[in-house]
């Protein structure tokens, strides 16, 4: 591969190419497998990886590259990591207002600590059944479900005892 030599040593080239080549391969896993949190967490590394690499004098990250499809690889990246934050942004916030909603017209209000303790350890019992499970044998469904249920039922418990308001 051609790349620019300055700032960098050959020896710093390849470190930078094997650690950009490391964490296009783990995303791609992360992505194929459909893990949103570990998808955003290699995007972002990448961007701080190309960030650094500009920072460190080249006109762009792709300066270090001899292909035009690094450049592209990596302003996909770009857009894909802005359109990961764009969706996940609030999500779980609407979701469990959407369960509070529907938890609050369905069942009664939480009348005391114990029974706040009860119906949360109840939902976490849930979640503690996901995780046990094989990774492989784990539903993520699930899993989102009883982890809305354990947050709808803590902001139920914190205003229905006067902890907050509502």
């Amino acid at each position: 591969m051609a790349h620019v030599s300055l700032p960098y040593e050959p020896s710093q080239v390849k470190v930078y190419e094997s650690l950009l080549a490391d964490l296009q391969h783990h995303r791609q896993a992360a992505e194929d497998a459909g893990r949103s949190r570990q998808l955003q967490i290699l995007m972002e590394a990448e961007l701080q990886l190309a960030e650094h690499i500009n920072d460190r004098g080249h006109p762009s990250p792709i300066g270090l590259f001899s292909s035009t499809n690094s450049a592209r690889e990596i302003q996909d990246l770009m857009e894909q990591n802005a359109q990961i934050k764009a969706r996940n942004a609030g999500r779980f916030e609407q979701l469990v207002a959407a369960e509070l909603t529907q938890a609050r017209s369905h069942h009664g209000k939480i009348t005391g600590y114990h029974d706040a303790y009860g119906r949360i350890l109840e939902e976490v019992d849930e979640f503690w059944d996901e995780v046990r499970a094989k990774k492989e044998k784990r539903n993520r469904e699930n899993s989102l479900r009883e982890l809305i249920q354990i947050a709808t039922l803590a902001q139920r418990a914190a205003e229905d005892l006067g902890l907050v308001t509502s």
